[in-house]
């Protein structure tokens, strides 16, 4: 039996408008409208809209970016097979895996410079099929692999020029991969 007569220092109480109901220590009774309230008080509100430089700097420091690059450009080049477009493959990957080392500036340089370079290089080509190939399933496959390479190439170059490399020593050091 408990001789407490202190009322719980709740603040969901008064958020909630809820009444007394017993000892902090007793459990609290929800009915369907406290659920209710409880949810639409604790529903995230959106988040502001991204800056530019910071959506810039997301993309640029992921490790997903050289990875799908790396995935469209398999699909494009492999069948049939055509050697010079699928040796960007290990550089993206390589640059993928470097990334998730902790050598995020490094990484986004062989991203720029390997997406960048695909980039130039699948503008130079002719669609297969003329006019009517960049309307098929290939062709939109190649536009979005161009887009990416080109959005890969961007966001990785202002990684790369902004960074800050004592920063990221740092945090690899705090943070070790593999030990």
């Amino acid at each position: 039996m408990h001789y407490c007569t202190q009322r719980p220092k709740n603040k969901a109480d008064s958020v909630l408008n809820r009444p007394y109901q017993g000892h902090p220590c007793e459990p609290i009774k929800y009915t369907t409208s406290n659920y209710i309230t409880t949810a639409l008080l604790t529903m995230a509100a959106p988040e502001p809209p991204k800056s530019v430089k910071a959506q810039l700097e997301a993309w640029g420091n992921s490790s997903l970016a050289p990875t799908g690059l790396a995935t469209l450009i398999t699909a494009l080049h492999l069948r049939p097979a055509q050697p010079l477009p699928l040796l960007f493959v290990p550089v993206l990957l390589f640059s993928s895996y470097a990334n998730l080392q902790g050598f995020k500036i490094d990484s986004a340089g062989v991203t720029m410079a390997a997406s960048g370079t695909y980039a130039l290089l699948a503008l130079r080509r002719k669609p297969v099929g003329g006019f009517r190939g960049k309307f098929s399933a290939r062709g939109a496959v190649r536009g979005s692999a161009i887009g990416i390479a080109v959005v890969n190439a961007l966001a990785a170059g202002w990684v790369y020029a902004t960074g800050n490399r004592q920063n990221e020593k740092q945090y690899r050091e705090d943070n070790p991969r593999w030990t």
